[in-house]
């Protein structure tokens, strides 16, 4: 079973709704060069893998970034959640394609579920970005952009990240 589904992203939407709201108030009522991060890297999220790491620090910035955005990408979809999701697209495609290669190398007894994980989890990101796209709903890719951090990526207890650090 996977860490979340698509059911669990779209039961989230209102239990964020309230954050969002406030959130994006308190920016907009701000000075660009004054907002806040949505995710403030920290040294806790390291995983000790060092090109995890870094990929895990650039999808940051790539949320980040989207964040920044936030309410122009409301008003111009086409400009700001498009560029964002290919990038998103992108980033996992090369992220699962890393994680193949370091499974393969390290020999990871569970690399076929991990490998059919993986397939599934493209497969949501492929469908929440459809979902967002054609309802030009910039927030709810950006609660799905958290979402994805908070409960895959930033999951140091995972078995894979496990076996990784015990093979250094």
């Amino acid at each position: 079973m996977f860490l979340f589904s698509l059911e669990d992203y779209c039961d989230s939407i209102a239990v964020e709704h309230i954050h969002q709201i406030l959130t994006c108030w308190f920016c907009k009522n701000m000075k660009s060069i004054d907002r806040p991060l949505y995710i403030v890297w920290s040294e806790d999220m390291d995983t000790g893998i060092p090109i995890i790491d870094e990929q895990h620090r650039g999808l940051v910035s790539l949320i980040n970034t989207f964040f920044y955005h936030k309410g122009d990408a409301d008003k111009d979809i086409d400009r700001f959640l498009v560029p964002t999701a290919e990038m998103f697209k992108s980033y996992a495609q090369l992220h699962f394609l890393t994680i193949s290669r370091l499974m393969k190398e390290t020999e990871y007894p569970e690399s076929d579920l991990q490998t059919k994980r993986n397939e599934e989890l493209m497969s949501i990101i492929q469908t929440v970005d459809m979902r967002c796209r054609s309802r030009r709903d910039a927030e709810g890719f950006l609660r799905f952009l958290k979402m994805y951090w908070t409960k895959i990526v930033s999951q140091k207890n995972h078995n894979f990240i496990k076996h990784l650090n015990s093979q250094q």
